[in-house]
């Protein structure tokens, strides 16, 4: 015992002493700077509190301290708010969570700060583990006026939401709930959403379930309401709250873009929305998502779009999740004869899981009485058919799936056991043992290992050649994460000879500079390497590669980019491309940049390279002009049809041909963009930020940002300088926009934190939000 203690005292100075070298050594040097030395004393004392005191990682705590400065003579509110802390009810984990988004934590007083507000939070319900859930859904609120802000907006919520549950629940949801000015945003809404006689109890659901709906601009929430009510539906229905949110969600444009998808699919305007009354949802699908099911369902299950129309809940199901393994199970059933044809297909697709199980493939499956019956169909495969699917659905359903694969690996070891084999049942036998091998041996998960089992089948008997290819590959510094990724790929790598394939394979890669790293790579993300001839193919194609793109590592990035570089004939497919791109006067480095960014362009048909060439010339772009081979990918990748189809969607917005073609010589991947991402940026640049349409075109690349992940978070935040004044109204938008990440960071955001609680998380908050929207 004296010695362990004696260890993680050892251990504990160690790590101080690591810290404080480590933060010292991040400060720039200070020999003549006693102030500079000063600050990173207090550097490096802040990381070593914030780890040792708080919990924070290392990496967290050195992040922090840039920040936040604690120094050590004026430890005592640290600490003091620690103890504070822990006094009600936060954990080691809440503490570091809290420390780590918001540190100034520590220097508020806690007689007359934090201890009235806690009070206030435990008296009102939040009491025990609900007050560290409270605080750390958004700590900002401990930054807000008990008086004028936490006590108004938080009994406001709890009067509607009735639990403080609820209100943990909603504030998760949104993370300006707790934060925003409520009485001017939020209570507007509410009031006028019960005064348009939306039941108190589904106005509640509504704040639970889609807070930010609630926060949203009164006029827009006005508009809504009235839309939803001119399609007949009246406020106190239930359905009325979902159709609400989905109005309130996508913008009039969008809207109208998915009703002309579903006129498209020969739905009418009166059953579309006869449809949205009934499940509102069906008009936040994406165009890719309503074309998929409605072809699945009416071209290979058969069913008549009139069952869909009747029935839009089919329109929410996965067709690779749930739709396709159930009409395999189906199909396979009923070629067996076992399931009987006049039980309609709809009903089955619609049941619960639980149930589709139960009535479709337990029943024919793994059930002791049935076994005879299951052996005398040889249909072994009913089981698997569904399994493999269901693990697809990732971790809700594994245990359900390794359970059905135990259940099932039993049953086919007991059928062996019992009764001489059929082909069916060794196959099944053998299919069950590859599934093991792949799992045990090479480090697969169990959905890859079922997936993989539908190309190679090992057997038991006669497994010399894996082990050897096994242990080949780790001779070559393949991890285990190397090898499962690489057999999950191509698993008939296994099957593949060391001696007459894989080593002079490897020998010459290896001797071509292909060693560690870029080996691992090229080989992983290339598996079409495995079955390509090394003299007729392999070594012409790298010989090529190379000697135009110069590196190992300029191959790699090309090869991962297309697989066809291997597969097809680079002399009789590339070359003249190549040769044709330098007569016509690309610049060597330029025709390396158009492989590397795209190197299926380079494969095109020969045809094809010459029409978008002078397409491009045709334009006024040089070919030694920098962006000449950015303007031919784009050419190359698209028709006749495809192109004048942009051109035109260009048009409708009022851009004129040649500011279009204007746009494309400056940034080409301008006409590569899907419509409804044009569309919508162009939406929000010009009803939302209220720019003129003439600087969208001077910067066309403004069309190329992300609206949820770069263009909307950094407009909040320049409204928000702007209203508190702290920048000007009229700066140049073209320098917000194009500024980088990091640069915008520091003249907009950390340069105004101070004077602005809350402007950081209002930039990472809605910029996060995108991220997990996306």
């Amino acid at each position: 015992m004296a010695a362990n203690k004696h260890s993680r005292s050892l251990l504990s100075l160690l790590q101080k002493r690591f810290l404080l070298t480590f933060s010292a050594a991040l400060s720039p040097p200070t020999a003549q700077l006693p102030t500079s030395s000063s600050s990173s004393s207090s550097s490096s004392f802040t990381v070593h509190f914030l780890v040792n005191s708080c919990g924070l990682t290392s990496k967290s705590a050195l992040s922090v301290s840039k920040k936040f400065q604690i120094r050590e003579n004026k430890l005592q509110n640290p600490q003091s708010v620690l103890q504070f802390l822990k006094a009600h009810d936060f954990s080691e984990t809440h503490i570091s969570k809290l420390i780590e988004k918001r540190p100034k934590i520590l220097l508020r007083r806690i007689e007359d700060n934090l201890k009235a507000k806690f009070d206030f939070f435990i008296e009102n319900g939040f009491a025990g583990q609900l007050l560290p859930q409270l605080i750390l859904s958004n700590p900002v609120i401990l930054e807000r006026a008990l008086d004028s802000h936490i006590k108004p907006s938080l009994l406001y919520f709890k009067s509607i939401l009735g639990t403080s549950e609820k209100v943990i629940a909603a504030s998760k949801r949104s993370v300006f709930l707790l934060t925003c000015d409520w009485n001017s945003i939020v209570q507007p809404n509410v009031d006028f959403l019960i005064k348009e006689g939306v039941p108190v109890d589904r106005v509640a659901k509504l704040f639970l379930f889609h807070p930010q709906v609630v926060q949203r601009k009164h006029d827009r929430m006005v508009y809504a309401v009235n839309t939803v009510k001119d399609l007949g539906l009246e406020p106190e229905v239930s359905i009325f709250i979902y159709a609400l949110t989905t109005m309130m969600q996508s913008s009039e444009s969008t809207l109208k873009k998915k009703v002309e998808v579903l006129k498209s699919l020969g739905w009418t305007e009166e059953e579309i929305f006869r449809a949205f009354k009934q499940d509102p949802a069906i008009l936040r699908f994406s165009e890719d998502k309503i074309r998929g099911v409605m072809d699945f369902l009416v071209n290979t299950v058969g069913l008549r779009p009139q069952t869909i129309i009747a029935n839009p809940l089919f329109l929410h199901y996965s067709i690779n999740k749930r739709l396709r393994p159930r009409y395999n199970v189906l199909k396979a059933l009923e070629s067996k004869k076992l399931f009987d044809e006049g039980i309609s297909i709809g009903s089955a697709l619609k049941m619960s899981d639980k149930k589709f199980m139960k009535n479709y493939v337990s029943k024919y499956s793994t059930s002791s009485w049935t076994q005879n019956l299951y052996r005398q169909l040889s249909c072994p495969n009913i089981c698997s058919h569904y399994l493999k699917n269901l693990v697809m659905q990732g971790s809700r359903n594994e245990k359900m799936a390794m359970k059905l694969f135990l259940i099932r690996k039993r049953f086919l070891a007991t059928q062996s056991t019992s009764s001489s084999l059929s082909p069916s049942s060794s196959s099944s036998s053998s299919s069950s043992f590859t599934v093991d091998f792949l799992v045990n041996s090479c480090g697969l998960p169990l959905k890859s290992a079922l997936l993989a089992s539908r190309k190679l089948k090992l057997d038991k008997k006669n497994l010399r050649n894996p082990p050897f290819v096994l242990q080949f590959l780790k001779s070559h510094n393949f991890d285990e994460t190397h090898i499962s990724k690489l057999i999950e790929k191509r698993p008939e790598v296994l099957q593949s000879r060391v001696e007459g394939n894989l080593t002079p394979k490897f020998d010459f890669l290896v001797a071509n500079g292909f060693v560690g790293k870029l080996l691992h790579d090229l080989i992983i993300h290339h598996t079409e390497i495995f079955k390509r001839a090394l003299d007729s193919r392999i070594k012409p194609a790298f010989s090529l590669l190379k000697s135009i793109l110069h590196s190992n590592e300029n191959v790699v990035v090309a090869l991962k980019r297309s697989s066809r570089l291997l597969s097809a004939d680079l002399n009789v497919n590339a070359q003249p491309n190549i040769d044709f791109l330098r007569k016509e006067g690309v610049p060597a480095d330029m025709v390396a940049k158009l492989i590397i960014l795209n190197p299926g362009t380079i494969l095109s048909k020969r045809d094809r390279m010459v029409y978008a060439m002078n397409a491009i010339k045709n334009l006024g772009l040089e070919p030694n002009n920098t962006m000449f081979v950015r303007a031919l990918i784009v050419r190359l990748q698209m028709t006749e049809t495809t192109w004048n189809k942009k051109i035109e969607v260009m048009k409708s917005l009022q851009w004129s041909e040649e500011e279009i073609l204007g746009a494309f010589k400056r940034y080409p991947q301008i006409l590569a963009m899907s419509e409804e991402k044009i569309r919508s940026a162009m939406d929000f640049y010009i009803n939302t930020m209220e720019l003129q349409r003439q600087i969208i075109i001077a910067c066309p690349i403004f069309l190329g940002y992300s609206i949820d992940k770069r263009i909307r978070p950094r407009y909040n935040v320049i409204k928000v300088l702007e209203s508190k004044e702290l920048i000007k109204g009229d700066m140049k938008i073209s320098t917000m926009l194009n500024t980088s990440e990091k640069t915008f960071l520091i003249n907009y955001v950390s340069r105004y934190v101070e004077e602005v609680p809350g402007l950081l998380e209002l930039y990472k908050g809605t910029a996060m939000r995108a991220e997990n929207d996306a």
